[in-house]
């Protein structure tokens, strides 16, 4: 429950009254690729190997707005706008 304080981070693909959308080219929706990128480092802004929730959030918001032109912004809800943490990422080959 949000109520609860947990950390709980929520996005979302658009916003409500927002279509989500996919390209062909990248046989994927924009979030999708915009999450998988992200994860995969693409995102890491100050080159620690750990994905915070701030580079996270700001990556795939802007990522996907540009993609679509505009047309989709992702959203994000957290209970606790204090709270970050982050995932670590894979060592490049």
């Amino acid at each position: 429950s949000l109520e609860r304080r947990t950390g709980t981070i929520v996005l979302t693909s658009s916003g409500a009254n927002e279509l989500s959308y996919e390209d062909r080219r990248i046989a994927n929706g924009f979030f999708t690729q915009a999450l998988l990128d992200a994860l995969a480092g693409k995102a890491d802004l100050n080159a620690d190997r750990t994905l915070d929730t701030t580079e996270l959030r700001q990556y795939v918001i802007r990522t996907v707005a540009e993609a679509t032109r505009e047309l989709q912004h992702p959203r994000v809800d957290r209970d606790n706008p204090l709270q970050e943490f982050g995932f670590p990422l894979p060592v490049p080959d």
